[in-house]
């Protein structure tokens, strides 16, 4: 989809959001705003995925049901596009950038104040088509920002959500970082670790694709040149999110790893 579509999309439906998709689930949906060249974090009208419980790894403490879900099974399937293969992995003809048209609703977001970016939207969502992969990496280029201590406006892993002031957006594209580690610690848990020359991170994984590579290594770890396991040979991002609170804290997660 070029520039040019985008720009007269945008003139046809000027309260939708023509979106480049990041992460589809039947939670939220999470992308880049092609018009205004910034990060969407969408809520679907009627679901309820900010009230999910995470445990002091991040993880769910339960699945939720198909009835609270926002975007059902089916159209997150279609709107991801590609054959789902074992594990939860998904073919490389789904790695190119989807074009989602999102329509607002005035349905106010009363949740938490860790989530000032949130957007809701209606659950009827179009696809028109996929970016071309030179296109895709230039807007994932503009957009991504370098990994700092302060991601999301605090160092560490977790933090009391009474602490935020809604002063910082709630999911973030970073660039690919000087190293990262990726492994399953002893209680099963999926996590990440990021470095640069003055960062040192740890941050819990949520990322499916993720997990079922981690469980198919013999000691369940991927670093260094193994992360083309997940990669090839391209460039990629980290989309990281903060979640829900859950006990009264609030976790960075490694919702995705987006290839270019």
């Amino acid at each position: 989809m070029s520039d040019r579509r985008i720009r007269l999309e945008h003139r046809r439906h000027p309260g939708n959001i023509l979106m480049a998709g990041l992460k589809i689930s039947s939670e939220e949906v999470l992308g880049i705003d092609l018009f205004r060249k910034s990060i969407v974090r969408t809520r679907i009208a009627g679901g309820n995925y900010d009230v999910y419980g995470l445990d002091d790894h991040g993880e769910r403490l339960s699945t939720p049901t198909e009835a609270e879900l926002g975007v059902s099974e089916s159209t997150v399937e279609r709107l991801s596009g590609g054959k789902r293969l074992s594990g939860g992995k998904r073919s490389q003809s789904s790695d190119r950038l989807k074009v989602l048209s999102l329509m607002r609703r005035d349905e106010p977001y009363v949740g938490y104040s860790t989530f000032p970016d949130v957007v809701t939207v209606s659950e009827e969502i179009e696809l028109h088509g996929v970016l071309a992969r030179r296109h895709g990496r230039k807007i994932l280029e503009e957009v991504s920002v370098p990994l700092t201590r302060t991601l999301f406006g605090f160092a560490g892993w977790s933090i009391p959500y009474w602490d935020f002031t809604g002063d910082y957006p709630s999911v973030v594209l970073l660039k690919r970082p000087f190293y990262i580690m990726l492994f399953l610690r002893d209680d099963g848990t999926s996590w990440a670790r990021l470095a640069t020359s003055d960062v040192d991170m740890m941050m819990p994984v949520s990322d499916e694709s993720v997990k079922a590579y981690l469980k198919e290594r013999p000691d369940g770890t991927i670093e260094g040149k193994d992360i083309e396991l997940i990669t090839g040979k391209r460039p990629y991002y980290l989309l990281t999110t903060l979640q829900p609170p859950h006990n009264g804290n609030c976790y960075k997660t490694l919702s995705a790893i987006i290839t270019a």
